[in-house]
């Protein structure tokens, strides 16, 4: 299993259809709806028909996708965070979600930096986007500091939301 290593708090993992529960939360926050979009995830077996037909379908086309990120002390769901191949974009990008209960714990950031590391280091990818909407101050703060520099502005393919595309280089030796 290809998955990012763990860091100092957290753990990655595939999600697989026995998360539905906590998918089910997670992609019913508001922020979730205001910031990244209403899946339309309103029961347990859509939420399962969700990790099964884009998570693990991600994973088995290419090799990464969203993975689950853990506590490592307990096992407990916080969040997601991974790759994704999204058409009508130049390269694959970074994203990531986690229970509103966890905000500012830091546990996004660390996250994100180590789906960046494991991208870098291990699936050799040499550039990551993020797209974020312009009013989520806290994603952009946090595609600063790690690095990301917006690079332009479009309208989200079959939506008429504009977003900001965020662009980070890998350092070449």
């Amino acid at each position: 299993m290809n998955v990012p290593n763990a860091t100092q708090r957290l753990k990655f993992r595939e999600a697989n259809e026995a998360d539905a529960a906590f998918f089910l939360k997670l992609m019913n926050e508001p922020d979730y709806h205001r910031y990244i979009g209403n899946r339309q995830i309103s029961d347990l077996t859509k939420a399962a028909n969700y990790v099964r037909e884009k998570l693990i379908q991600s994973y088995r086309s290419n090799g990464f996708g969203f993975w689950l990120v853990t506590r490592l002390s307990d096992g407990e769901p916080l969040g997601i965070c991974g790759i994704v191949e999204r058409e009508g974009f130049d390269g694959p990008d970074l994203g990531y979600a986690f229970l509103a209960e966890h905000g500012g714990s830091g546990f996004a950031r660390e996250a994100a930096h180590a789906v960046q590391k494991h991208a870098e280091r291990e699936l050799e990818l040499t550039q990551l986007l993020a797209i974020v909407t312009p009013d989520n101050s806290r994603s952009i703060k946090l595609l600063q500091k790690l690095g990301f520099t917006r690079s332009n502005e479009m309208v989200f393919p079959g939506t008429d939301d504009l977003v900001d595309i965020y662009c980070w280089k890998a350092a070449l030796d």
